[in-house]
């Protein structure tokens, strides 16, 4: 589609410059912003041609158990009906990163310039961030500066628990946690806490190996970083944790989910725990 796209853009500036479509596409390339023509003629003629402009997929299925795949499916279309139909709360799982500094994509700009993203002096720590997602309903996330351990899942899965537990009293209905088997979510500390997190109603329900396109937050990520902060420079952990902050508060605007934070407790307090929730 992207060449499609540049040969209907060399047509129409070859038309002219009085043609009020070539000033809008060159205000846009001026100001950095011609993806916002996604809904003009310019997409709807490739649209017509039967493409579509989609995300390129990093994908590991030549390594997965097509066996175990088919089976995981199975139980999660079950898991998927059971939760529309109102008997039990299904939840999607995951981690992900922010950088201090945004990934250098392409962009449209004049012939002889070029497009910059001017680095700031240091480069930061990556900012982390678990979550837990109710498609269209509810997103609970926390973040962490460094790297989200074993111990930080359960501290998060722990306030987990306690939702799924006060949902059990009040409904009946148990809460089961889709996601992936990342060490972190499967190790020894995790499964001495797997029986007690039932007690309280919480189940967790383990993805297939390498099969992260069954889990739709992997989407939510992606969106906030190649839309809400997508080519910023931040100049320290604090302002990029402030940045994804108002990224996933903006996504729940557009999606019309519930956003919420939850605080990792810390003997040391510091900006970023001493921040507003969302």
């Amino acid at each position: 589609m992207a060449g499609s796209r540049y040969c209907a853009l060399r047509a129409i500036v070859a038309a002219g410059g009085s043609n009020p479509q070539l000033q809008a596409v060159s205000a846009a390339i001026a100001a950095g912003t011609i993806s916002q023509l996604e809904s003009t003629a310019l997409a709807a003629d490739s649209q017509k041609k039967g493409y579509r402009w989609k995300r390129t997929r990093a994908s590991h299925r030549g390594l997965q158990n097509p066996v175990e795949n088919q089976q995981k499916q199975a139980d999660l279309k079950l898991l998927q009906q059971a939760a529309r139909e109102g008997h039990l709360k299904l939840k999607d799982l995951d981690e992900s990163g922010f950088d201090c500094w945004s990934p250098v994509s392409y962009s449209w700009s004049f012939a002889g310039t070029q497009k910059r993203q001017e680095q700031t002096p240091r480069h930061g720590r990556r900012v982390n961030i678990i979550g837990v997602w109710e498609p269209h309903c509810k997103f609970a996330y926390g973040l962490v500066v460094g790297s989200i351990t074993s111990a930080t899942y359960i501290r998060f899965m722990n306030a987990q628990a306690k939702q799924a537990q006060r949902l059990l009293k009040r409904t009946g209905k148990m809460t089961v946690i889709v996601q992936d088997d990342a060490p972190i979510h499967t190790s020894q500390a995790v499964q001495q806490q797997i029986r007690e997190w039932q007690k309280q109603g919480l189940y967790l329900f383990y993805l297939p190996r390498y099969s992260s396109e069954l889990n739709p937050i992997e989407g939510e990520w992606h969106q906030v970083k190649a839309h809400q902060i997508r080519g910023r420079m931040f100049e320290d952990e604090y302002e990029l944790a402030m940045g994804v902050i108002a990224g996933l508060q903006s996504r729940g605007e557009q999606t019309g989910c519930q956003v919420k934070r939850f605080r990792f407790n810390s003997k040391r307090r510091n900006k970023l725990s001493s921040t507003s929730s969302t």
